[in-house]
């Protein structure tokens, strides 16, 4: 599948992220979503506690590698989303990636595709994880979803 714009890669993805074939379970998405550090394409809830970010790049995979590393500050897990042909200049890097948790997805018309699966972030920043869902969230799930980052900081 073809792209011309990140807007359009966007778009595909965001088409297909409730999709219950969707391999991230993903229940509420924010896009474009700003932070101190920058600015995430999509930021995705699923269930009540666990926060994925997603990278959209249509060629420069390194930079969304980089992006990605820096949304792994409060992310639980943090994906790069690239077209097919770039997965594969990308996969030559596998190491890269690996070393930084950081995975690899791609959406074509058969929906989203993990090409390489990004490892749980268990040293994010708790704190700026609830200030950051905090601005997508209506005030009754904030509540619950500051609980459920209480029990998992104990946890740990």
């Amino acid at each position: 599948m073809f792209f011309k714009y990140e807007n359009e890669l966007v778009a595909k993805f965001e088409c297909n992220i409730y999709d219950r074939y969707n391999p991230f379970r993903i229940t509420d998405v924010a896009f474009e979503f700003n932070y101190t550090n920058g600015r995430i394409d999509i930021v995705g809830i699923c269930g009540r506690s666990i926060l994925y970010a997603f990278e959209a790049k249509l060629k420069k995979w390194r930079d969304a590698l980089d992006q990605a590393y820096r949304n792994s500050s409060f992310a639980h897990y943090s994906y790069v989303i690239l077209p097919e042909n770039v997965t594969k200049k990308a996969l030559e890097n596998k190491r890269e990636f690996q070393r930084r948790g950081i995975g690899i997805c791609t959406v074509n018309s058969s929906g989203i595709k993990i090409v390489f699966k990004a490892h749980k972030n268990v040293q994010y920043n708790h704190g700026l994880q609830v200030v950051r869902w905090t601005s997508l969230q209506k005030p009754e799930d904030v509540d619950l979803l500051i609980d459920n980052l209480k029990k998992v900081k104990k946890a740990l």
